[in-house]
C-alpha cells in the first residue's frame, strides 16, 4: 500500500464517461415531429453522419447524448445534410471533396439545424467541435464574402423542408 500512496495525486483517475442526464425521457412530441421526416434514421456507432450514397442518417443511441436536446438538435443539424440530397434540394457542396464546400455544407447543416431548434423549441447543444467548425467557416467567408448569405438561404430552404414535412405529415393525420 505505501507504494501508491499519493498515486492519485500523480495520476489522477481518467474521468467518467458522461452518459445522458435522463436517458429514458424521451419527447414523444419530437419523436413524432422527426419519424414524419421522409429519410431513414438508423441508431447504431458512436458519430452521427448522413451517408448520401444509402441517403439515410445515423445516430448513435439516444442514451449516449447528455440530454434530449443534444440528441434531437444532432438529428436535425443531420437531416439538413440529407436535405442537400440529388431528390430534395439537390446541393451541390453536400457530394463536393472541396474542403471549402465542406466548411460551407456544415454552415449550411447547423444554421439550418438552429432555426429548425427554434421552430419546434429544441435548445441548441454546444459541440466539441465548434472551434473547428468556425474555423473552416471563417475560411469559407475569407474567401466568399456572399458564402454566409448563400449559406443562411440554403440554410432556411432545408429547414422549410425539413418542417414542411413534420407539418404536412401531422395535417393529413389530422383530417
Amino acid at each position: 500500500p505505501e507504494q501508491i500512496d499519493g498515486i492519485e495525486a500523480k495520476y489522477p483517475a481518467p474521468a467518467p464517461i458522461l452518459t445522458a442526464t435522463n436517458p429514458h425521457e424521451r419527447d414523444a412530441e419530437l419523436d413524432t415531429l422527426f419519424a414524419r421526416v421522409p429519410v431513414a434514421v438508423r441508431h447504431h456507432g458512436s458519430q452521427p453522419y448522413y451517408q448520401p450514397s444509402g441517403d439515410h442518417v445515423v445516430m448513435p443511441e439516444f442514451a449516449d447524448f447528455h440530454t434530449g436536446d443534444d440528441y434531437y438538435s444532432t438529428l436535425a443539424h443531420e437531416l439538413c445534410h440529407a436535405t442537400g440530397h440529388v431528390d430534395r434540394l439537390a446541393r451541390p457542396t453536400l457530394l463536393s471533396t472541396k474542403r471549402e464546400d465542406y466548411a460551407r455544407e456544415e454552415l449550411v447543416a447547423e444554421l439550418g439545424a438552429a432555426f429548425v431548434s427554434g421552430a419546434i423549441g429544441i435548445k441548441l447543444h454546444d459541440r466539441e467541435d465548434h472551434a473547428a467548425y468556425l474555423a473552416s467557416w471563417l475560411q469559407a467567408l475569407r474567401n466568399d464574402k456572399r458564402c454566409i448569405f448563400t449559406a443562411a438561404t440554403q440554410a432556411q430552404a432545408a429547414a422549410d423542408w425539413l418542417l414542411s414535412r413534420m407539418s404536412n405529415a401531422a395535417m393529413s393525420v389530422a383530417a
